[in-house]
């Protein structure tokens, strides 16, 4: 069973939640239009995260559910065995394929240290 289904949490106020990273997943376009970070790399990113904490909250869809903005830390989280991170919940990203919601999950993607996923 997928970790993204539709079911949606009951809070559906837009403030900053504490979300289980085990109920949080990536945008289905992450890898096309992003990259997939290295293993190495996310490593590198949780040593950074044991020693100063995750600075800014990930950014999520309305679902509650759908990274558009952090998947790479949340990635270094459960590596660390967080169990919690903090995220900013927009309820105006509805859809995945709205263009605001891919102009950001593009405007954060990591420069320079990803690697393009495989072309189909």
């Amino acid at each position: 069973m997928s970790a993204c289904n539709n079911t949606k949490p009951k809070s559906d106020t837009t403030r900053i939640q504490i979300l289980n990273v085990h109920n949080l997943c990536r945008h289905p376009r992450q890898a096309e239009l992003v990259g997939k970070m290295r293993r190495g790399e996310v490593d590198a990113l949780a040593i950074r995260i044991e020693i100063h904490g995750i600075q800014s909250p990930l950014m999520v869809m309305a679902d509650r559910r759908t990274i558009v903005v952090g998947y790479h830390h949340l990635r270094a989280a459960r590596v660390l065995g967080i169990e919690t991170v903090p995220c900013l919940a927009r309820n105006d990203l509805q859809d995945p394929q709205d263009p605001k919601v891919l102009e950001l999950l593009v405007s954060n993607g990591h420069t320079g240290v990803v690697t393009q996923a495989p072309q189909e």
